[in-house]
């Protein structure tokens, strides 16, 4: 495996500490430093350009909570040309934990609430555990992947019509004391896979065919044991699995040769991720 190119990341020591990589959506990435002194920007390295977002806990500070960034997803709103950026806030307010969603708008430069958010059940919140997806308009997250027998969601966010919504999982057929689900992402579809939680056991692909509808997941392919394998990572942009293995190693695997080859890339301190990126001259800070 050869690095093609190390690319440095604008301010990372002083604002992005430990960023995750949503997208790309246009050639932009969202970097987001999440905790109660949480950051976002977004990034086009193609261009290098760059934009750290105004802090959104600023505009719910009048209610006398300290709010903490939990959550956030990326996309393009196609109506209205205008990326956004959902950012789902939490605090604890005695012993209720107290939750909020603000929308960013690139072309207002600003923050708002999203009142749509009542309408979600707030313990819903409590168990989002995934990086935000963005496919044709549309964010979504995993929602109690770990917990399959208990029931696993989607939530989505409309990023046109800003509206949130929650839909079940189909079964899976696994149990939640033997097996988890992890979200990927692999040709602008959202691919559930149904890990095992101990080395020895297959992972089962499921494809999400149509947005949205719970009937429309497929089961794609069954990977037969892996040695050594220890978590998905993500999809590399051939189709190839990318996992981490026993000694924290990046490998990856082939569908059609069912082979397992080593990058030699050691996985990073906080966890790594596999971002399938295309450049774009998409302007940031352009108005």
């Amino acid at each position: 495996m050869r690095i093609a190119e190390s690319i440095h990341v604008p301010f990372y020591e002083e604002i992005l500490h430990s960023p995750t990589v949503l997208g790309p959506c246009n050639g932009l990435l969202c970097l987001v430093d999440y905790g109660i002194y949480g950051k976002i920007a977004l990034w086009n390295p193609a261009i290098r350009e760059f934009k750290l977002l105004p802090w959104s806990i600023e505009s719910s500070a009048g209610m006398g909570i300290m709010f903490s960034l939990a959550e956030v997803g990326f996309g393009f709103d196609t109506k209205n040309n205008d990326y956004k950026v959902i950012a789902f806030l939490s605090s604890l307010d005695g012993a209720r934990t107290v939750c909020r969603a603000e929308l960013y708008s690139l072309r207002s430069e600003s923050w708002r609430e999203i009142p749509s958010w009542g309408t979600i059940e707030e313990f819903i919140f409590d168990f989002m555990r995934s990086n935000a997806y963005y496919i044709h308009g549309v964010c979504y997250w995993l929602i109690n992947g770990f917990y399959v027998d208990s029931g696993a969601w989607i939530m989505s966010f409309d990023m046109a019509d800003e509206v949130l919504e929650i839909m079940q999982l189909p079964d899976f057929g696994v149990s939640g004391r033997t097996h988890s689900i992890e979200f990927a992402f692999l040709d602008a579809s959202i691919i559930a896979v149904v890990c095992p939680n101990n080395l020895g056991g297959c992972f089962d692909i499921w494809v999400m065919n149509e947005p949205g509808v719970k009937g429309s997941w497929v089961k794609r392919d069954r990977i037969a044991p892996i040695s050594g394998i220890n978590s998905l990572v993500g999809f590399w942009k051939s189709g190839e699995l990318c996992f981490e293995d026993s000694s924290d190693q990046l490998v990856l695997y082939d569908f059609s040769t069912q082979q397992v080859k080593n990058l030699l890339l050691r996985s990073a301190k906080y966890g790594s991720q596999v971002v399938n990126y295309v450049e774009s001259l998409a302007q940031i800070n352009g108005k």
